[in-house]
């Protein structure tokens, strides 16, 4: 992906700040990122602070692969009180780096992409590794779990960015709300063991283990999110009519509608290859993670561009995964049991080498046309500027 000279051109136009009403945030949260951004040297960068937290949460999900690769076998104790002080790190860095950006008077339109890229990558991560800690397995339910609570939320959020301008959390969210609930699972299991989320549950006359209580309340806890971004791009629709040639209903829909068809081929697949989707679920979940990821990028590019989003790319793309999906069951069904597995394999390393491709050709291209680097402070004209002069004093 290379960015256009018009998009290059829209991240210089200012891009409105969004807030968060959470009172969890303000009240007792938002004041402790106040006292510890202080104690961070002035010489870090924002976003080595935004990759720290996403290392955090990675590493602590692939320890706890490494002792569930199952979803079902139970870690150590301590592994489960690491992940509790993982995704607090990760909270708490993902709230730091844009403290330290406006504390070094360096926050620019790249620290934004990174901020929310590495969300929109953490929202699988950290998606597996409770799953894994409910002990859902290697399962539908797994899919759902990632589908509903982190995928659904954080989409509807990106889009009322996109369209809005702003993004606006409200007094229940997921980035505070939520991730404390994914400690409080995290601390619970520690505690209590693995064995607590099979201890059945009455309520409202329905008896259910722990953990399918909470796989069924995953999409309705998603339903208030949801209607309130809704609602948000219902009463902006000056900035669709802006970016648009399209009605707004029909641009709303349309671009909604590359998120249905990412949802449906991705528990298609499942549905189609159950066995290989069973055999090889990490590498099926890397996979739609990364799809979702590419999806949240090219939103948060449009966003910071001040430019419409590829929906029709989009659109085609996924339509294409379908047709790919049916074609494999089809040879399959023909005597070629592997030809699921295999497109799994091909379409990973795809969508792997093209990802990292787009990310790096989009930072390199930002950082050159905003003057700055990625990983450190300072501004590239700067340097230059400094060199320049050095030579003429030769």
């Amino acid at each position: 992906m290379q960015l256009t000279p018009q998009q290059l051109k829209g991240l210089d136009l200012p891009c409105a700040s969004g807030k968060d009403l959470s009172i969890l945030y303000r009240k007792i949260l938002s004041p402790l990122y106040d006292v510890e951004v202080e104690k961070i040297p002035s010489w870090i960068a924002p976003n080595l602070l935004t990759l720290s937290g996403l290392m955090c949460t990675l590493s602590n999900t692939v320890m706890m692969l490494y002792y569930s690769p199952d979803l079902v076998s139970e870690a150590p104790k301590r592994v489960y009180l690491s992940a509790a002080f993982a995704t607090f790190l990760y909270m708490m860095f993902d709230n730091l780096d844009g403290r330290q950006a406006r504390r070094t008077n360096s926050s620019s339109p790249l620290g934004h992409l990174f901020d929310h890229g590495c969300d929109a990558l953490n929202v699988t991560i950290l998606g597996l590794a409770v799953a894994a800690t409910l002990r859902l397995g290697r399962s539908f339910a797994t899919l759902f779990l990632v589908w509903s609570l982190g995928m659904i939320p954080f989409f509807f959020a990106t889009l009322e960015e996109f369209f809005c301008g702003s993004l606006t959390l409200r007094l229940i969210n997921g980035a505070n709300e939520g991730l404390m609930g994914i400690i409080f699972i995290f601390i619970a299991t520690c505690l209590f063991g693995p064995s607590l989320w099979f201890q059945p549950l009455n309520l409202l006359g329905i008896r259910l283990s722990l953990q399918h209580w909470i796989l069924c309340l995953s999409f309705p806890l998603t339903i208030p999110t949801v209607l309130f971004s809704c609602y948000a791009i219902w009463r902006h629709p000056m900035r669709t009519t802006i970016i648009y040639r399209y009605p707004f209903l029909q641009s709303c829909w349309i671009t909604f509608a590359t998120f249905g068809l990412y949802s449906l081929a991705a528990f298609c697949w499942a549905y189609l290859a159950k066995p290989v989707f069973m055999g090889h679920f990490l590498l099926y979940m890397a996979t739609i993670g990364l799809l979702f990821f590419r999806n949240m990028f090219y939103f948060i590019i449009s966003h910071l561009t001040h430019t419409s989003f590829p929906t029709f790319t989009f659109l085609i793309l996924h339509l294409t995964w379908l047709m790919i999906i049916y074609l494999s069951h089809y040879i399959t069904f023909r005597g070629y049991p592997y030809t699921h597995a295999l497109t799994l394999h091909l379409y990973f390393l795809y969508h792997l080498i093209l990802v990292s491709y787009e990310v790096i050709q989009v930072v390199r291209q930002m950082s050159n046309h905003l003057g700055i680097y990625c990983f450190r402070l300072g501004k590239r004209n700067s340097d230059r500027n400094m060199k320049h002069v050095a030579n003429k004093r030769r």
